[in-house]
Parts: C-alpha cells; sequence; structure tokens
C-alpha cells in the first residue's frame, strides 16, 4: 500500500524514525535512495507531504530521515502555498545526507 492512499478517520499522531548509517568520512558518497529510473525524484519526500495534508492529522514526527525540499512543498504542485490545518507538532530531524546521495553539509 503507498504511503499517500493510506487512511483512517482516527489517525491523529504519526512518527517515522528511518535510520541509515552514512560513511563517517566526507569524502565517500554516501548512497542513493532515488530510483535509478526517476534519479531527479524524491518519491520518499513526496509521499510523506501527501501523507501529511491528512485532515485528522495533528502530530508528525520524522527522525532522523533522508529527506528534500519535497516534503515541504513539492515540485509540479499547485501555486497555492501548502498548509497543515490540524497540526499541532511537526517535529524533523534530517540526516546530513541528501537522497540523491550527496551531503547538505561539508
Amino acid at each position: 500500500m503507498a504511503l499517500p492512499t493510506i487512511s483512517s478517520p482516527s489517525l491523529g499522531e504519526f512518527t517515522l524514525s528511518f535510520y541509515q548509517l552514512d560513511p563517517r568520512n566526507q569524502y565517500c558518497s554516501p548512497p542513493s535512495a532515488l530510483l535509478p529510473s526517476e534519479p531527479s525524484t524524491d518519491h520518499l519526500s513526496r509521499a510523506l507531504y501527501a501523507f501529511s495534508q491528512s485532515s485528522t492529522l495533528t502530530s508528525l514526527t520524522l527522525n532522523p530521515i533522508v529527506i528534500s525540499p519535497e516534503l515541504y512543498w513539492p515540485t509540479n504542485s499547485p501555486s497555492t502555498p501548502p498548509a497543515w490545518p490540524k497540526t499541532q507538532h511537526h517535529h524533523v530531524v534530517f540526516d546530513i545526507s541528501t537522497p540523491d546521495g550527496e551531503w547538505y553539509f561539508m
């Protein structure tokens, strides 16, 4: 089942922990989490964005997770800024590597 299609009228809190071991030496490249057939699309961040738009979700916790800006505003989305009308708690701890196998910080 795809993440965006999960629905529950009573789903109020969601927590996802996604641990990956990054190389300790930043001269090495971390692995890419993107599909080889679509190397410019971060499907996980897009799915989490769609899932976070649930009208009943009040708490979203993601830690630590490999994400991109598409978690907050996916490409090819309407020009209307995203909104989380019911969300009271939004906690994200992002990994130091990007979904395409690069580093956020050097």
